[in-house]
């Protein structure tokens, strides 16, 4: 990827800064995050007050299960399924300000 970054800064002026830019903040995107990158919202309902919380995070890849004579609507389905958390797995709700049984939507 450096490379890829190395040829970027060749065909646009930088202002005098050699690498991605400056320390805090995130290197410039390329064309490998232009074509693979997409973001994954988590929600996550407390079941206890009912709040919802929203996460947004980047991804390359998903970690999709694919099961032998499915399709893949069937496996992204699977994918996005709701799950429970609960028991050692709970929740920690703002909202609450406790470790609470929830959902991921």
């Amino acid at each position: 990827m450096s490379y890829i970054l190395a040829e970027r800064s060749q065909s646009k002026p930088t202002g005098g800064k050699c690498g991605a830019g400056d320390a805090g903040s995130p290197p410039e995107p390329t064309w490998v995050h232009e074509i693979f990158q997409g973001i994954l919202t988590s929600e996550t309902r407390c079941l206890n007050c009912e709040t919802v919380s929203s996460k947004d995070e980047d991804f390359f890849d998903l970690q999709v299960d694919v099961d032998q004579n499915t399709s893949i609507t069937h496996c992204l389905r699977c994918f996005s399924n709701t799950e429970t958390l609960c028991s050692d797995n709970k929740f920690k709700c703002d909202h609450c300000s406790s470790y609470q049984e929830a959902q991921v939507l």
